[in-house]
């Protein structure tokens, strides 16, 4: 009512409900009058790359609100709900959320060439559902509690080579679909937000859209790995016990 009121307008629009949602949710708008052109238009890369990810990694959600208008502390959002309240679900719709939270960063270094600030809050989100991955098993058993701010921990090794895959499977799909990235990115330019309508018009409907599976089964990866490390030691063991070898001639004689 309030945002009709101040329009001017005595009727309440779908639209003002939407806005009044928005503000409850992210806070008021704190729009930026003098932005250079370059800045702004990274950020449209970021949350663009956000929305592509999102769209073809999480199709069992929908992309409510896309904007590069500030907000609080956020230069631009990506805001995706759920389709339907979800009280459990499969471990491999955190990793596609960790994909989604990397794609901001990665859209960036594939239009400009080189690493941006403005993913501080992304990779704090990617920390958390790291920890959340591992204390529910994905990695392998959690016997241990897991710090992800503290110092170096034996885990980092893991952690960084799962980080750096999923950088990598983003890298692949957003340079797939550059084309709607770019696309949308110079749409939100144009309007500065994008409703889910005017996002599925330009990325087309999802409904069919396969979620793959964001990454390799980790767990197994790591098993197979384990069995290979523990076969390399069972051999060395073996090499040991046996003492060296000795090469010999067809006669059996040492050479």
């Amino acid at each position: 009512v309030r945002i009709a009121l101040f329009d001017g307008r005595k009727r309440v629009s779908q639209r003002d409900i939407a806005k009044a949602f928005l503000q409850q949710w992210m806070g008021i708008e704190n729009p930026i009058e003098e932005m250079a052109v370059d800045q702004r238009r990274q950020i449209a890369i970021h949350e663009a790359g956000h929305a592509v990810a999102q769209h073809y990694l999480q199709p069992d959600q929908r992309i409510v609100h896309l904007t590069i208008i500030a907000r609080a502390q956020s230069l631009g959002f990506m805001l995706p709900l759920d389709e339907v309240e979800m009280y459990s679900y499969p471990l491999r719709r955190i990793v596609g959320g960790i994909m989604v939270a990397l794609a901001g960063h990665v859209a960036t270094r594939i239009v400009y060439g080189e690493d941006w600030t403005g993913a501080y809050s992304d990779f704090q989100q990617i920390r958390g559902h790291l920890r959340h991955l591992y204390l529910l098993g994905y990695f392998g058993p959690p016997i241990r509690e897991v710090e992800m701010d503290g110092g170096a921990g034996k885990d980092d090794t893991l952690l960084i080579r799962f980080w750096k895959q999923l950088e990598g499977e983003v890298e692949q799909l957003l340079r797939m679909h550059k084309d709607e990235l770019l696309s949308l990115a110079e749409s939100l330019l144009d309007k500065s937000e994008l409703s889910h309508d005017e996002v599925l018009a330009l990325l087309g409907s999802n409904v069919e859209a396969a979620a793959s599976e964001p990454a390799l089964d980790w767990y197994q990866l790591r098993v197979r790995e384990r069995d290979r490390e523990q076969a390399t030691a069972t051999f060395m063991d073996k090499r040991r016990l046996d003492g060296p070898s000795v090469a010999t001639d067809s006669s059996g004689d040492q050479v």
